[in-house]
């Protein structure tokens, strides 16, 4: 049996290794144990089912009645399983609702610090500034006597006129079809 004194003389994994984490050839006694002094839970569950078995009563209706109370017993433990997974996946579902309205929070926090202790935020304090002066100073301006401004008259714009188009002499052009015997057709060819 391979063991390691780091881990407390427990089987390494492997091969030898069964599921339950015990070396696969260690013997097991009446009482469930290995020769490591482990417990065999399971075996000495399936042997305590084999031995325990109850003696059925010989009469059809006491065996109809048992049969019945077990179905009956087994439909309560079916609804309250399934109620139980109603319950579970509600609560599921709050869960999550809640882990994304926290992550929503998160994120909207997150944004709303840049926004104040950012670069930016300093440029915007400053711009919104200057923008509140600039605004006073046009009220105040506003409010004194109205400052009209004189119009100048526009400088009439020399307009160059439009050259004009070149004279091209246009050719007329006289064909004829010589598949048609007898008539002459005429195009205009440019």
């Amino acid at each position: 049996m391979a063991s390691s004194r780091r881990w407390r003389y427990l089987p390494e994994p492997g091969v030898t290794v069964d599921a339950a984490g015990r070396h696969r050839l260690a013997a097991t006694d009446e009482n469930g144990t290995t020769d490591l002094g482990v417990v065999n839970v399971a075996a000495r569950a399936q042997t305590a089912c084999m031995t325990r078995a109850s003696p059925l009563p010989d009469d059809v209706e006491t065996l109809k009645a048992m049969l019945l109370s077990q179905e009956v017993a087994l439909r309560e433990r079916d609804a309250q399983v399934l109620k139980l997974q109603e319950t579970v996946d509600s609560q599921q579902a709050a869960l999550a609702s809640r882990e994304a309205e926290v992550e929503h929070l998160k994120l909207l926090i997150a944004k709303l610090r840049r926004m104040q202790f950012g670069r930016k935020s300093e440029k915007l304090d400053h711009q919104i500034e200057q923008l509140k002066l600039r605004l006073e100073d046009l009220e105040a301006d506003e409010g004194a006597a109205p400052v009209e401004i004189p119009k100048t008259p526009r400088k009439a714009v020399e307009q160059t006129p439009r050259k004009p188009l070149p004279d091209i002499c246009r050719a007329r052009s006289v064909r004829t079809c010589p598949n048609l015997p007898g008539s002459a057709r005429s195009a205009m060819a440019r």
